[in-house]
């Protein structure tokens, strides 16, 4: 880089710190559109468009097969090309930037680029759980302190919010990065295994290999995936992934071999050569991990997204000692909670796989509960919330926005307040005379924190017509086994599912008849007595504190824009 470039970056970079930001989000990696920020965009560009948000947000990428494969797909998309003049004027508004990992100033990454988006707030989806020390971790351990490295320690200082997979995290991720925040939302990339797959899903897709593999009839489908090797490819040899084809085909299975993304390109033309393999050649593997049925890998992070499957995992680690020493050392506490199947010679991995049960054990089980705190498909929501949040326009901030200003002027117990685009309904179940003018079926008496819901089904009467589409801010909790199965809120035109431990809760509801009852469905309707917790014999379910209600049947831009000559919001 000449002394000119250096000072281009620095000159971008003050004036990205300066720039007025605006509600824009800018998704960012040098690598393809896969893994957990291609999930999360997608669902956050679906929530932008379901709630009308007044936010902007683009896939900026370096490929241009990626650019034309979201834009056939109605996903915004900016393409950085060094061919191409520069979009400078979209990154330098953005207000948050969504990276996995790979975001710094160092190949193939622009530097002019980097300098553009860095003053926005960032939003670290760390590309999986780690095994192997990642950033400053690294400074435990003697090492070269060249360019690259000094980049990589800055970009982990300037990090404002990580999302993890667990809670458990925490104290790794404090001690690899110096952000701001930790949000516990499990990773995006993850819902695929939960939940059927999307047109827009497909993109970097090997959709060939998928569809032959999917036809495979009467037989377990075996991947290979092992990890980075830090520049050494060639440890792959065309010999051992025969041998394991081999051992593979004796147990009637078919194998599919995934080579880390770095190393895809040269172990991939070896690959190609060996029969009875399916070589798996797109960027995003997760729809192959979702029909998978025994995952062999050794470090890599696929591990603990793979628990999420209930299916087996087996780690086949040849030269381990060499790889410690000449590649990467492990975190100590990350490596030996992982207690699997293991192989270190293909001997032992025939052996190991003869042996295997068909489903997993209890140490495999322990772990999975151990890495990740969410087993759904709903991990992109959060992040979706953690990111809008950021940028200004998350739903609870918008929400909580809009309440604070329309209820300002009125007292405590005024159910409603109605401005031309803006209507906002509340009432307290902790004060007597609110729950007074509501017709409650299905609940118990009064408290002074609010009211349970007693027996299988509650309704609401509301003393008025709801709106034909609302925004809901439930204040509630769940009692007993109702904490961990979810609850059905329903009209007679819409309804929905909702997890609830404890806490504030949104969630839409259709109303198109403009009914003015919400009803409550129960699934495990449960006593104190029955858990021997007191002689209460209340068939409890869910307490509810406060439920608020917003008309969002105008579009949010233009609700807001009517409401802020009344409120002040802007």
């Amino acid at each position: 880089m000449t002394i000119e470039q250096i000072k281009i970056q620095r000159n971008i970079e003050a004036l990205s710190h300066r720039w007025p930001k605006i509600s824009s989000i800018i998704f960012y990696t040098p690598r393809r559109f896969e893994g957990n920020l291609k999930y999360a965009f997608i669902e956050i560009c679906a929530r932008i468009k379901k709630y009308n948000f007044p936010v902007t947000t683009h896939f900026l990428t370096l490929y241009a097969e990626d650019y034309f494969a979201l834009r056939s797909e109605g996903l915004p998309a900016i393409y950085w090309s060094s061919e191409t003049k520069k979009p400078l004027k979209a990154l330098l508004e953005a207000s948050v930037v969504v990276e996995d990992g790979f975001y710094c100033d160092s190949p193939p990454t622009p530097p002019l680029l980097f300098s553009a988006l860095q003053g926005a707030k960032q939003v670290n989806l760390w590309h999986g759980t780690p095994i192997k020390k990642i950033h400053l971790q690294l400074t435990d351990s003697f090492f070269e302190l060249d360019c690259h490295m000094s980049t990589i320690f800055k970009y982990s200082a300037s990090i404002h919010t990580v999302c993890l997979a667990s809670k458990n995290h925490s104290d790794l991720f404090n001690k690899a990065f110096l952000s701001k925040n930790h949000e516990v939302t499990g990773y995006p990339r993850n819902d695929i295994l939960k939940r059927q797959i999307t047109s827009a899903d497909r993109i970097n897709v090997d959709l060939e290999t998928l569809k032959q593999v999917e036809a495979v009839d009467g037989k377990r489908i075996f991947m290979y995936a092992p990890t980075w090797r830090d520049g050494n490819p060639k440890w792959i040899s065309k010999k051992n992934i025969e041998q394991l084809a081999d051992i593979v085909s004796i147990l009637n299975g078919v194998l599919i071999v995934t080579p880390h993304p770095f190393e895809r390109d040269i172990a991939g033309r070896m690959l190609q050569e060996i029969p009875g393999i399916f070589f798996q050649r797109g960027h995003d593997i997760y729809p192959f991990l979702r029909i998978t049925d025994i995952l062999i890998t050794d470090y890599s992070s696929i591990i603990f997204d793979f628990l999420l499957t209930d299916k087996v995992v087996v780690l086949y680690r040849p030269e381990h000692d060499q790889y410690i020493e000449k590649s990467r050392e492990l975190i100590p506490e990350q490596f030996s909670s992982v207690k699997l199947p293991l192989a270190e010679t293909l001997e032992e991995l025939q052996d190991v796989l003869l042996k295997i049960p068909n489903a997993p054990g209890e140490e495999q089980l322990k772990l999975k509960t151990l890495h990740n705190d969410f087993n759904d498909a709903n991990s992109s929501e959060r992040v979706g919330n953690v990111v809008l949040n950021l940028a200004g326009c998350g739903i609870l901030k918008r929400f909580v926005c809009c309440l604070k200003n329309a209820l300002n002027n009125i007292t405590k117990f005024s159910p409603t307040i109605s401005h031309e685009k803006l209507s906002v309904h509340e009432w307290d179940f902790s004060n007597a005379e609110a729950v007074e003018r509501l017709n409650l079926e299905g609940f118990s008496h009064w408290e002074e924190w609010g009211c349970w819901t007693d027996g299988s089904e509650a309704v609401i009467h509301f003393p008025e017509k709801l709106p034909g589409r609302m925004l809901v801010k439930l204040d509630a909790l769940a009692y007993g086994p109702n904490r961990n199965t979810p609850i059905r809120f329903w009209t007679l035109t819409g309804e929905i599912d909702v997890l609830i431990k404890g806490g504030i809760y949104i969630f839409e509801l259709n109303n198109l008849r403009r009914g003015e009852e919400i009803r409550i469905i129960i699934p495990t309707p449960t006593s104190p007595a029955e858990l021997a917790e007191s002689d209460d014999t209340r068939a409890l379910g869910i307490g509810i504190r406060k439920i608020s209600i917003l008309d969002i049947s105008v579009p949010l831009t233009k609700r807001l824009e009517t409401a802020g000559e009344h409120t002040g919001i802007v």
